[in-house]
């Protein structure tokens, strides 16, 4: 995934396993940096979300009008949704640093609070 260095401009490229670092020519940082994620701007409609793990991590199983999955996992302060999460086209649709390094409990209003320019959450989301 690309993003834009907010302070410099550059395009870097993003990884995000096992921990998110940023991929320049042929350095890596693990320090966190204010990114611009080039993503195609959608906005997810959601249909039902299941939370699989109350904490350490905090994540989710979402599931979107059209039928697409996204997983939502917060662990070491990092919320991260990303979306066919498992398949060959898997893509990290949002990543921010939201709390600090140990932390891993996240509720779903924040959830909702958070990534709501991404995801819209209203209508009748089956929440189980």
């Amino acid at each position: 995934m690309k993003a834009r260095v907010k302070s410099t401009g550059e395009i870097v490229n993003i990884c995000f396993s096992p921990v998110i670092c940023i991929e320049s020519g042929h350095s890596r940082s693990w320090f966190p940096q204010e990114l611009e994620y080039m993503n195609d701007n959608a906005r997810y409609k959601v249909k039902t979300c299941k939370q699989t793990c109350g904490a350490c991590p905090s994540q989710w199983d979402i599931f979107t009008d059209d039928d697409r999955y996204i997983y939502a996992r917060y662990r070491w302060g990092w919320l991260s949704l990303t979306l066919n999460c498992g398949e060959n086209n898997s893509q990290v649709i949002f990543a921010q640093a939201i709390g600090d390094e140990l932390d891993g409990c996240m509720d779903l209003g924040e959830l909702i609070a958070i990534t709501s320019p991404l995801l819209d959450w209203s209508g009748d989301v089956i929440y189980n």
